[in-house]
C-alpha cells in the first residue's frame, strides 16, 4: 500500500503510525517521505498482510510545520471522516501559540480511518482469477542438494500478484516474497499463497521436498479460493 498525504501548509516533518482493526494510538511511528516536486505532498509505503472486506486501517499522523507548530486534529472535529464542514484552526500570528477556531482536542496528532472493500466485481470478468484457475506448481531437482519450485500458468505475470511463501508451521519465508520461482536447499514442505492484486481471488498450495536425497518423490496440492459471494 502506498499512502499519499496532502498537507494544508509546508511541514518540516511528518510521521505515520497505524493499527489494523483498532482505533487505538499506534506504538510506533515511521518517517514519511516529502515529494521533491511538491512540498505539500508526503508518502509512505508498507506491505500489509492479506486483508478482508471487513478490515480497516486506523492511521495516525504527527508532525510540525516550519515554525515547529504541531499539526491539529481535524479527524475528530469532522466527525471521523464525515463530510461536516469544519472551521480550520490556525495560529493567531506567526509567533504566538494561541489558536483561532480552537480545536476540541489538543494539537499534536491527526487521524484517518481507511476501510477496505475489495470484492465488488464478478469473477467472470477477472482475467487474473482465470489465470489462477490454471496455475500449476512444479518441482525440479537440480542435484542432490538443490531443487527449484516454480509456479506457472499461461498468461501468468507475477507483477499482477502478491506471492507469500511459508513453511509447514506457517512461518513466513520473507526472502521468497513475490517470487514465483524459488531455489531450495533444505528438504521440507513449502507453502505458497498467491493473491491477485486487482481481483478478488487467491490460490494456495504446498510443495513437499522429500529428504531422501531430494530425488525420490513429491506431493503437490493446490486450490483456488474466491472471496466472492
Amino acid at each position: 500500500i502506498e499512502l499519499t498525504v496532502n498537507t494544508s501548509e509546508v511541514l518540516s516533518e511528518l510521521k505515520i503510525g497505524y493499527n489494523l482493526n483498532s482505533d487505538g494510538l499506534p506504538s510506533n511511528y515511521y518517517d514519511m517521505t516529502q515529494s521533491m516536486n511538491n512540498k505539500l505532498v508526503w508518502s509512505y509505503k508498507f506491505r500489509p498482510p492479506l486483508l478482508n472486506d471487513k478490515d480497516f486501517y486506523f492511521f495516525t499522523f504527527k508532525g510540525k510545520d516550519i515554525s515547529t507548530n504541531e499539526i491539529v486534529d481535524v479527524y475528530w472535529s469532522s466527525l471521523q471522516n464525515g463530510n461536516t464542514s469544519v472551521p480550520i484552526p490556525c495560529r493567531i500570528n506567526n509567533v504566538g501559540t494561541e489558536w483561532t477556531n480552537v480545536p476540541s482536542i489538543a494539537p499534536g496528532k491527526d487521524h484517518v480511518k481507511v476501510p477496505f472493500n475489495f470484492c465488488g466485481r464478478s469473477m467472470q470478468n477477472d482475467e487474473n482469477c482465470k489465470v489462477l484457475e490454471n496455475l500449476e506448481s512444479s518441482l525440479t531437482y537440480n542435484s542432490c542438494k538443490d531443487a527449484t519450485i516454480s509456479l506457472h500458468a499461461q498468461n501468468f505475470d507475477p507483477a499482477n500478484f502478491l506471492i507469500t511463501w511459508s513453511d509447514e508451521a506457517g512461518n513466513i519465508l520473507k526472502d521468497y516474497n513475490d517470487k514465483n520461482i524459488i531455489s531450495i536447499t533444505t528438504p521440507g514442505t513449502y507453502c505458497y499463497k498467491i493473491e491477485a492484486i486487482d481481483d478478488c481471488c487467491s490460490m494456495e498450495g504446498c510443495v513437499e521436498v522429500i529428504e531422501d536425497n531430494m530425488i525420490n518423490s513429491i506431493a503437490i496440492t493446490g486450490e483456488v479460493i474466491s472471496d466472492l459471494q
